[in-house]
């Protein structure tokens, strides 16, 4: 793949009605506890529509089929686990996919700075660790962060997928 582009790609907390997790009818409370079998996630109810974006990562990192299809071209090894979201109080349930991905911390560059409380203040990609990581998560205790490369976030874009934002990162 070679030396590309970077971003940060993250929910849009703009959207005034997206799904707003609950809890989990199931006993999982991570990604790593999500099974095949009973994966139902209540989302609050609000009164008004509920406008289910392609894309959030506010408690999961959860997708839509057509993001997922994206993401499945470019990470063939990641692990897909279907979830589904129900509003309280109703029966109808939208589907999404969790996607399982490694920790790819060493691909933050040693210029990459923290706050004083331990998250990211700014992020720089070392490119020969990302290289061949079309999307990948930095993890710690206190935070998730996804990052797709160039490529992928343009096929995102030309799909006109809704519900994240891309932030251009430094790479070296």
């Amino acid at each position: 793949m070679g030396i590309t582009k970077y971003f940060k790609i993250k929910e849009d907390r703009s959207i005034d009605n997206r799904p707003i997790i609950l809890g989990f009818k199931s006993s999982f409370t991570k990604a790593e506890y999500i099974d095949e079998d009973d994966n139902v996630i209540y989302i609050k109810s609000t009164g008004k529509t509920i406008e289910y974006t392609d894309y959030f990562d506010t408690t999961l990192l959860l997708v839509n089929n057509e993001f997922k299809e994206v993401a499945k071209t470019y990470n063939k090894d990641y692990i897909y686990k279907t979830v589904a979201l129900q509003e309280e109080g109703k029966t109808s349930q939208k589907v999404y996919w969790n996607i399982e991905m490694p920790d790819e911390s060493k691909c933050l560059s040693p210029l990459t700075t923290f706050n004083h409380d331990g998250t990211l203040n700014k992020i720089v990609i070392n490119d020969k660790e990302a290289v061949n990581l079309p999307m990948f998560r930095l993890k710690n205790k206190l935070w998730n962060t996804y990052i797709v490369c160039l490529e992928m976030a343009e096929s995102l874009l030309r799909r006109d997928l809704v519900g994240f934002e891309l932030e251009e990162l430094e790479h070296e």
